[in-house]
């Protein structure tokens, strides 16, 4: 009788050692498998990236993972595609590229007046800041904001580029939202 009880215990105990080292074994698989980029004809492995302490694969290699920063979906091919973005970033950005504002010359020089006075206001407002000086003389356009690049120089020698943002108007007037500092 004992003998029965020691054998089924052997028994058990290697069916779970077996199944111990098989867990193990495919985990460490896993890890260390490469994967194969989706794209037609690819055979490059894919990217991986972090998201906090975890690390993830992509499904597609580098050549064909959309140009925008953090989306990992592949590119969009054919007709519609342009090779750089996959297809939510492309229609976006269609679309951004569609509704920009376009400014006419004199509309130029009436944003920078506003802007000019924006900047006369802020600097004396706040003593420490000496100059704001735009780096380019045509604004950038989105299709919500106008937006001028510039340097803030400061009493302690710093100097910090800066965005200022202005709003088109329902009335086409421009009014300036903010000034921000980039990081």
């Amino acid at each position: 009788m004992k003998d029965k009880k020691t054998i089924t215990l052997s028994i058990i105990m290697l069916i779970i050692t077996f199944i111990i080292i098989y867990t193990i074994n495919n985990y460490y698989d896993s890890k260390n498998k490469i994967n194969i980029c989706k794209a037609e004809n690819c055979n490059e492995p894919c990217i991986s990236y972090k998201i906090g302490h975890e690390t993830f694969n992509g499904s597609y290699c580098e050549k064909h993972t959309c140009s925008e920063t953090d989306c990992y979906n592949g590119i969009e091919f054919g007709q519609y595609g342009d090779g750089n973005y996959c297809t939510y970033h492309k229609s976006k950005n269609d679309y951004e590229e569609q509704n920009k504002i376009i400014l006419s010359d004199s509309q130029i020089e009436e944003i920078k007046k506003v802007v000019d006075e924006y900047c006369e206001l802020i600097m004396s407002k706040h003593s420490n800041i000496l100059a704001i000086n735009l780096i380019n003389n045509t604004p950038e356009t989105g299709t919500i904001y106008i937006k001028y690049r510039c340097n803030v120089v400061r009493e302690d020698s710093n100097t910090n580029l800066a965005t200022i943002y202005i709003l088109m108007q329902d009335d086409d007037t421009f009014r300036v939202t903010e000034l921000e500092y980039d990081k």
